[in-house]
């Protein structure tokens, strides 16, 4: 098996907005990823639903509270790109 490549933070962006538009019925180009994502409608059940689609994209765990920590989709993103903290 070969080793996984790393996800650009665009790609990780188009993952999310898709899955959010398809899991809040708004087109794609609607989701604005600098909104707060409550604004976005996304509630506490999209949010974990999203954290588990995020795990199977990136083939790694992400904190159940990171939506919330990170407050926006561009935020988040930057979080889990951003690499290994010490």
């Amino acid at each position: 098996m070969s080793e996984q490549t790393a996800t650009t933070p665009a790609e990780l962006r188009a993952f999310v907005v898709d899955h959010v538009a398809r899991t809040t019925g708004v087109p794609a180009a609607d989701v604005d990823a600098a909104q707060p994502i409550a604004a976005l409608g996304v509630d506490s059940v999209h949010a974990i639903d999203l954290v588990v689609a995020c795990e199977r994209f990136l083939g790694r765990p992400v904190p159940d509270d990171l939506l919330w920590r990170a407050l926006s989709i561009d935020a988040m993103v930057e979080q889990l790109t951003a690499g290994p903290r010490g």
